[in-house]
């Protein structure tokens, strides 16, 4: 069940952050159709940079540390590591929140960098996967919540033979401002 809840939650916020209308695309693509075959746009450090100067002139907030977050894919970091100037760049700070470190790459551009393989990836007209990151600070995301989610089971059991169970919590989300 908590694996279940798990994935449940992270497909809620990764469907959240991607409502945005806001993209940055790498140097020299302007449309998700520019790309003609899979790589030929790698993502790049220079990517990270507009991506801070967009959520600058966006004022998006940063959080405690000042920095923002950014949630790349396996790929995007692999295309990432290749970027000579990044390589130079990059930090990876070890007394980060261990909440995080199985997903933490490193921080740079004022970004603490993440990798998850639940972003989203879609197919543009050439077939070429398109794989999409998100890049946010705090307050982005509202939620409310009555209390903890919990398992439930249901009175519909086969008089006791069939054991049928749900998670249940009542929460909403939402994109603010």
């Amino acid at each position: 069940f908590k694996r279940d809840f798990d994935k449940w939650l992270d497909r809620t916020i990764v469907d959240l952050f991607d409502q945005s209308t806001s993209a940055i695309y790498p140097a020299g693509m302007t449309a998700v159709n520019d790309s003609l075959v899979a790589g030929d746009y790698p993502f790049s450090l220079d990517q990270i940079r507009r991506t801070r100067t967009s959520l600058d002139a966006a004022n998006i907030p940063k959080f405690a540390d000042g920095m923002r977050a950014l949630v790349i894919t396996p790929l995007q970091q692999e295309q990432l590591e290749s970027d000579p100037e990044y390589q130079r760049l990059a930090r990876y700070t070890p007394a980060f929140n261990p909440l995080f470190l199985k997903s933490y790459v490193n921080t740079v551009a004022n970004f603490h960098v993440f990798t998850s393989n639940t972003l989203l990836t879609t197919v543009n007209s050439s077939s070429v996967p398109i794989q999409y990151g998100q890049a946010f600070g705090p307050g982005m995301i509202g939620m409310g919540a009555q209390g903890m989610p919990r398992v439930v089971p249901s009175t519909d059991d086969n008089f006791g033979e069939s054991i049928v169970a749900i998670w249940l919590w009542y929460a909403a989300f939402q994109v603010l401002d």
